[in-house]
């Protein structure tokens, strides 16, 4: 977050809860003392899951009408939890170099993890 911060830029972490799970990225988040976005990809159940952890900030990727549907849905009950829904990423999105040093272009691919 120190280059990034000395980069001149804002950082938000995006976990693929997916692959870490949501109760992880909680407890990571609590770790941090800061809010991560959980991105559950396009699976409803995954972000319910999320928000019963206490999760805050969620992105549920939608492409169908029963996925927006169920976005929609999920988003009522986001709100009433004082939670977000999203139903796209933050962008653009960076990782670490394996230097780490240095920040590259990413993207989620169809499985959850960073694609150059």
């Amino acid at each position: 977050m120190v280059l990034a911060a000395e980069a001149g830029f804002d950082v938000e972490l995006v976990l693929p809860v997916g692959l870490v799970g949501p109760a992880f990225a909680k407890a990571l988040e609590d770790i941090l003392e800061r809010s991560v976005v959980a991105y559950c990809d396009d699976r409803p159940g995954l972000a319910l899951e999320a928000l019963r952890v206490g999760l805050q900030r969620l992105v549920l990727e939608v492409s169908t009408v029963a996925e927006t549907t169920a976005a929609e849905r999920l988003a009522d009950i986001a709100r009433q939890q004082g939670a977000t829904l999203a139903t796209a990423l933050p962008a653009p999105l960076y990782r670490l170099a394996a230097d780490g040093r240095r920040l590259l272009p990413a993207n989620l691919g169809a499985e959850g993890g960073l694609v150059p």
